[in-house]
């Protein structure tokens, strides 16, 4: 005998939808007079010749009960480029082909939501051949979650976290190998922190430091070897004070002096071996002698 608890444990585990439904297939297809249909986290289940059937959520475009009323539509959450923008990098986004509004990168490491409202879940692009190109999670009206796009191939490009609207920290680029080719710190949409540069073999090609999104202190680009083949000083953003180029030997190239982002006063070029090359003058970024 059934007791009470096994049959509304029963009911809770199999929950019963509707005694005869009909369910639209996203390719066409439509499957009628099904019994007992139960819907799990992933899939329906209905039963047929007393054998129970699966069939994948992201297989169906709708399930209706045999009143006609809707007990579960398909909601595909698409975004698209626009190309009538010139300054900013903007998408449409849609659920089911209902446009929502569109929402636009109006600086870097910042989004905002020009039009509409773009309700939460996550939206994706797609390529021509039907491979996801970018992924966007909204919550509360604005990017808020990770957001990803991806080469045609299918690698990972990008990967970030926003938080309403602006980057939160750490980003990261990839190569089309999936060799990591960039990481930076943000911080409410700004870099802040160190941020590298990677060539494809895994080595590190720039060391950079920023501070509110502006560049600060010594900035370094590295051979693939490891040895330093630039170091130049920067100021709220600015290029301001020395620098210095080398050989990957390590001997010295070049040295001159920045002042408000021009080279400024003597710049002196070395051949490797150590013998100065040529002397110049510069004044504001002008050679003015040598």
């Amino acid at each position: 005998m059934r007791t009470f608890r096994s049959t509304f444990i029963a009911l809770f585990l199999f929950p019963l939808l509707v005694q005869s439904s009909t369910i639209y297939l996203r390719d066409g297809q439509v499957l009628e007079g099904l019994e007992n249909l139960r819907e799990f986290d992933n899939v329906f289940l209905y039963e047929r010749n007393t054998r129970n059937i699966s069939i994948p959520k992201d297989r169906i475009q709708k399930v209706i009960d045999d009143n006609g009323v809707t007990v579960f539509e398909l909601l595909l959450r698409t975004m698209k480029q626009r190309e009538d923008t010139t300054n900013t990098v903007a998408f449409d986004f849609s659920i089911n082909g209902q446009n929502l509004g569109f929402g636009e990168w109006y600086q870097e490491g910042k989004f905002r939501v020009t039009r509409g409202r773009i309700s939460d879940g996550t939206y994706q692009e797609y390529y021509p051949s039907g491979r996801v190109k970018r992924e966007y999670t909204f919550k509360n009206g604005n990017l808020n979650g990770p957001c990803k796009e991806f080469y045609a191939s299918g690698i990972v490009e990008r990967e970030s976290i926003m938080e309403n609207g602006l980057e939160n920290g750490l980003s990261k680029n990839f190569h089309q190998s999936g060799q990591i080719a960039g990481e930076a710190f943000f911080r409410n949409g700004e870099k802040d922190g160190v941020a590298k540069l990677y060539y494809e073999s895994g080595a590190i090609q720039s060391i950079m430091n920023f501070s509110n999104g502006k560049m600060v202190g010594k900035q370094q680009v590295l051979y693939e070897s490891g040895q330093v083949e630039v170091e130049v000083e920067f100021d709220n953003g600015i290029k301001e004070g020395p620098i210095r180029q080398y050989y990957e030997t390590g001997n010295i190239k070049m040295v001159g002096e920045f002042k408000n982002g021009t080279l400024e006063g003597e710049v002196i070029n070395y051949y490797e071996s150590g013998r100065v090359k040529e002397r110049k003058i510069l004044r504001k970024g002008r050679i003015i002698e040598g």
